[in-house]
């Protein structure tokens, strides 16, 4: 956002006013109320903001009237009472600080008050435009005499003696001849807001290519603007080619028109990934996508198109053709204008990223200018950087033209735009009669879902004093002109070798699936995405993505586990062992378990098995019983393809008791025998007893009764 700015950006319904040098006087459907209407502490406890630019692209000429426009926003609580607003115009042309000065302070603006209108009161909330009219008298008075040229101006409400608001912008004097001409470069990123994943999904497309979505909205501009340069993320093409017949109609039809546009192309780094990162990171080179096959749906794609006979015998019809599945190289495959060209971030180039980028393969390298030493003047957009050609992008207008090309409302883009213009005409007056290069970058995050893009490079081309020159900086050579580069890095860039350590583990980790690019492309993707120039816009939110993405990793990269349970019991005559490992790679996976008993109790053997994804399947472990106890097992799991292991030891309890129930059984059979063997001991011993009592004592034997004798026999009857 510009910095003077916090200056609103919606606004409050106002008259249309004629204002006079020193003085002013309002047209009908201005406010009644006179000028120095005042209004109590408590009324104009109210907070606002203001924006208010010249239009027309801010140039004006003699006979033309200076019509500023914009709005006035209450952001308080309270009613914003009536007030003055007044606005002054430097009678001198603004060089780049004088403007850059104003920009950041309206109260340096100096010049004499060109119109005052008295405003209405604004209700807490409220949003109208505003609009003062300088007549073209007063405009050619005060500035015809400087000559063509920038000049600063400036807004302020007044409110009971209190400044409310106040603003900033600038216009150019036109009248006449530009002292030099500017060759101007825009290069338009065509990239899509960060995120965390290696390819677009169908409803991300279709919200992106619909008629107000972010990328219509960019080809939109491009489609009228054919000098612009066009630095296009591969990772677009890319998910609207892998999506095959899934792909959105609007986005297939986006990408044709896309292709027949006749701009210049460059490449940026898939998912538009930060060169200065990935070296910081530790890469050896710039990382690429390693596979899509992972985003591939089979059921979009066919084989091609076959020609069948028409039933009437006429030429034969051709059957409409579903897509062949793409390789990777066919699913990023562009005709680029140059791949030489390296952009990292902004204000991220240190010495030690260009013999990474050199070794690439890049002979020239973007850079902002506030990442090169100052020479006192602006930078010409070609320059030599030690053995590479440095493209030098003007940081300050190529903010303020990106503020303009991405603003959501017509009063914020028409500021920003006034801004960049008058920047651009300070340019041309540096060095009469020396033609200048300027190179322009948008935002590589801007999004916006109005047409204020189209506007702004419309704006542009016709600035006057200024030349598009298309792709020419961009393949220019450096000359005599050199830069001397100012280390810097960007901010939190050192958490950047966390994930690609992480990414380093992940390949070989893989092998454990039949099919290791499916993983290595989707995690690969991801990485690219995170480490997104686009996230230098969002330090807060790249911080969190990077955090999110870093546990993500890890959680790959332990997704395949032994499951720990309870102690195992191992009891009777048994084989093997159950364990438990879990899956949650999305992959099926084949690991070798091998089992490492901590005592001699048992003997385990390995075993391979394969894994269904989303699952705690049982494994059984072959087990040979050697003696009763307790042991425990570490486990490791290893991939089944390359042996690297992947999970482990894990450990788990076994208390071994084998064979117990023979054991029972032994002494169960022990106390039968010896209860049986004890009762017939007893009764043996009783009869023995008593014969030897009958013997000694034959009176004492008592007389035979009908329950010793023969049954119902009388006692002294012979049975006979």
């Amino acid at each position: 956002m510009i910095a003077n700015r916090g200056i609103a950006r919606r606004g409050i319904a106002a008259g249309v006013v004629l204002g006079l040098l020193g003085g002013f006087s309002l047209f009908a459907g201005t406010a009644a109320a006179s000028a120095t209407e005042t209004t109590t502490p408590a009324e104009s406890a109210a907070a606002a903001e203001l924006t208010l630019s010249a239009a027309r692209g801010a140039t004006l000429r003699s006979g033309q009237d200076l019509v500023l426009t914009g709005s006035l926003t209450n952001t308080g609580s309270a009613t914003l009472q009536s007030g003055v607003l007044e606005v002054r115009v430097e009678s001198d042309l603004s060089n780049r600080a004088q403007l850059r000065s104003a920009f950041a302070d309206p109260g340096s603006v100096k010049g004499p008050v060109v119109a005052a209108i008295q405003t209405q009161p604004v209700a807490s909330g409220a949003v109208s435009p505003v609009t003062v009219i300088v007549p073209a008298a007063t405009v050619t008075g005060l500035l015809a005499a400087g000559g063509w040229g920038p000049h600063a101006l400036a807004a302020t409400l007044d409110v009971s003696g209190t400044t409310e608001a106040e603003t900033s912008s600038a216009l150019v004097w036109a009248d006449g001849a530009p002292p030099s001409t500017v060759q101007a470069t825009v290069v338009l990123p065509v990239t899509v807001a960060p995120g965390q994943s290696g390819i677009l999904t169908a409803d991300e497309l279709t919200a992106e290519t619909a008629p107000t979505g972010p990328l219509s909205r960019k080809l939109e501009a491009l489609s009228t603007s054919p000098a612009t340069v066009i630095a296009l993320d591969p990772r677009i093409v890319a998910s609207i080619r892998v999506l095959g017949a899934n792909a959105p109609a609007s986005a297939v039809e986006w990408l044709d028109q896309l292709e027949s546009l006749p701009n210049a192309v460059i490449p940026l780094q898939y998912a538009d990934a930060d060169l200065s990162l990935e070296r910081i990171g530790g890469a050896a080179s710039p990382l690429s996508p390693l596979s899509l096959a992972w985003a591939l749906d089979p059921a979009a794609f066919a084989a091609p198109a076959t020609s069948t006979p028409s039933p009437d015998g006429t030429a034969p019809s051709d059957t409409p053709a579903i897509p062949e599945a793409p390789t990777l190289e066919e699913a990023v495959e562009w005709s680029y204008s140059a791949e030489d060209v390296a952009w990292p971030s902004s204000d991220s180039v240190s010495a030690a990223d260009l013999p990474f980028l050199s070794a690439a393969g890049f002979d020239r390298v973007v850079l902002s200018s506030s990442n090169v030493a100052s020479t006192g003047r602006t930078h010409d957009a070609v320059a030599q950087l030690r053995d590479m050609t440095a493209l030098i992008s003007d940081a300050d207008i190529s903010a303020e033209l990106s503020e303009a090309a991405f603003a959501d409302t017509e009063a914020e883009s028409q500021q920003a735009a006034s801004m960049a213009a008058a920047e651009l005409a300070a340019v041309a007056t540096e060095a009469p009669g020396q033609d200048r290069t300027v190179l322009i970058t948008l935002d590589r995050a801007g999004e916006t879902a109005s047409t204020s893009t189209s506007t702004t490079l419309s704006t542009f081309r016709s600035l006057p004093g200024v030349v598009e020159a298309g792709s020419a900086i961009l393949t220019a050579a450096a000359g005599a002109s050199a830069v001397t580069l100012i280390d810097s890095v960007r901010p939190g860039a050192e958490v950047a070798q966390t994930l690609l350590n992480q990414d380093a583990r992940i390949s070989p980790y893989a092998s454990v699936i039949a099919q290791p690019e499916l993983l290595i492309g989707r995690e690969r993707g991801r990485l690219l995405s995170v480490l997104s120039a686009g996230w230098a816009a969002d330090p807060a939110g790249w911080i969190t993505a990077v955090g999110e993405t870093s546990t993500h990793f890890d959680e790959v990269l332990h997704a395949v586990t032994v499951v720990r349970g309870s102690p195992i019991t191992a009891v009777g005559n048994f084989d093997s062992v159950p364990i438990y490992v879990r899956n949650d790679l999305g992959y099926p996976v084949q690991v070798n378990i091998d089992p490492r008993p901590s005592n001699g109790r048992v003997i385990m053997q390995p075993v391979s098995a394969t894994i269904e994804p989303g699952e705690s399947q049982r494994v059984f472990l072959p087990t040979k019983w050697i003696a009763n106890g307790t042991v425990t097992i570490g486990i490791v799991l290893s991939s089944a393809s390359t042996g690297l292991q992947i999970d482990g030891p894990s450990y788990l309890s076994l208390d071994v008791q084998a064979y117990w129930e023979t054991a029972v059984l032994a002494v169960t059979a022990v106390l039968v025998v010896g209860l049986f063997g004890f009762g017939i001991y007893r009764n043996v011993a009783r009869r023995r007893r008593r014969a030897a009592e009958a013997e000694t004592d034959p009176a004492t034997d008592p007389p035979i009764g009908p329950s010793e004798g023969t049954a119902g026999v009388p006692v002294g009857e012979s049975a006979e």
